[in-house]
């Protein structure tokens, strides 16, 4: 996916200068993540807008805003809300998520956030904030989401398989528990190495579902086909 564009069925982004293109993961979630009953979304990190826009097609009454810090990313996610068909129901605002003096709760909050922690950082800075926990560190995106979600609000990411223990643990200390998560496996003989998972203060039973993503190389499975065929053109 590295074309500066990409088009989707009911939308086209522009990529060329986000700091970090978009990619399976955030496909996923937002394909994923239960916002269909939510009239109030909020996407943190937002980059492209992808996810926003694909809970926007999904749920087109919804109230949708994404915040973007890195200033030439948050400009094409404006663009790109702009350009789309649901223009009217989307906001893109350039600023921290952490300081943020944001004047209204939310029913969601998505995010596919950067989760690297303590590897090799790439040495170009506007990537480095956009997969690495400078900026918005796992804790902080937990800490300040309970703050900002009404009392029945969710909050959706995707992980590193290896850190749900870790941010199942944070999420407890604020009173959230799990109660969805899909596991993603790359292929039939490969270990998850992702996990999507929602969060909230709701008391409900843990429904888990494990996804492989590609029956066999190239070929998406029949559980990622029926995700991503509503978006993606060749689907």
């Amino acid at each position: 996916m590295s074309n500066t564009w990409f088009q989707f069925k009911e939308f086209k982004i522009n990529q060329n200068r986000v700091a970090f293109k978009f990619g399976t993961d955030a496909a996923l979630l937002g394909a994923w993540c239960p916002i269909l009953e939510d009239q109030s979304i909020l996407e943190v990190g937002a980059g492209t807008g992808v996810i926003s826009l694909m809970c926007a097609q999904r749920n087109p009454s919804a109230s949708i805003t994404g915040i973007e810090l890195d200033y030439e990313s948050y400009e094409q996610c404006a663009e790109n809300f702009e350009a789309s068909k649901w223009s009217s129901q989307l906001n893109a605002l350039h600023g921290d998520f952490n300081l943020y003096p944001f004047n209204t709760r939310f029913d969601h909050i998505v995010c596919n956030p950067p989760f690297f922690a303590g590897s090799t950082q790439n040495q170009e800075e506007r990537l480095n904030q956009a997969r690495h926990e400078i900026k918005l560190s796992l804790s902080n995106l937990l800490k300040r989401s309970s703050e900002l979600l009404s009392l029945n609000g969710s909050l959706s990411l995707v992980l590193p398989h290896e850190r749900l223990g870790e941010v199942e643990g944070l999420a407890d200390e604020l009173g959230f528990g799990s109660i969805k998560q899909l596991s993603i496996r790359p292929s039939l003989n490969k270990k998850a190495n992702r996990v999507l998972v929602v969060f909230s203060r709701r008391k409900a039973r843990l429904h888990f579902e494990e996804l492989v993503l590609y029956s066999s190389p190239s070929v998406y499975s029949g559980r990622s086909t029926e995700l991503l065929k509503p978006f993606y053109l060749k689907l």
